[in-house]
């Protein structure tokens, strides 16, 4: 049995017809069919192109999170004979090549990601 509002619905398209406006007009069935994903996101969204992943930009920041790490380690570090700089200079041998090379790796996926393409090696 229809509900009092699904009645006063069918008298109104009756006597109205179908409505055209944007607001009550009936769904097409199917969406229009969606732009090229990344290149519209970066438009849309006014974002420039990535820069281009480099070597030189992953050290750089591999050794600033090294620093940070030694800064860390000094301030904290209890006591004058303290074996934990040293710990930490052992430590950073290769945590700076993983860095440098998971860096390299996230933002070859950025690029790729936001641009649509491959970035150049």
């Amino acid at each position: 049995m229809p509900t009092r509002k699904q009645e006063k619905r069918r008298r109104k398209l009756r006597v109205h017809g179908p409505s055209t406006d944007a607001v009550g007009a009936p769904p097409t069935g199917r969406k229009p069919p969606r732009e090229d994903a990344p290149a519209a996101r970066a438009q849309r969204s006014g974002r420039r192109e990535p820069a281009i992943p480099s070597l030189k930009r992953s050290a750089r920041k591999g050794a600033i999170m090294g620093v940070f790490l030694v800064v860390v380690v000094l301030v904290t570090s209890r006591g004058k004979n303290s074996t934990s700089p040293l710990v930490t200079m052992l430590e950073l041998a290769p945590f700076i090549p993983l860095f440098v090379l998971f860096d390299l790796w996230m933002a070859r996926k950025v690029y790729k990601k936001v641009t649509g393409r491959e970035a150049p090696r």
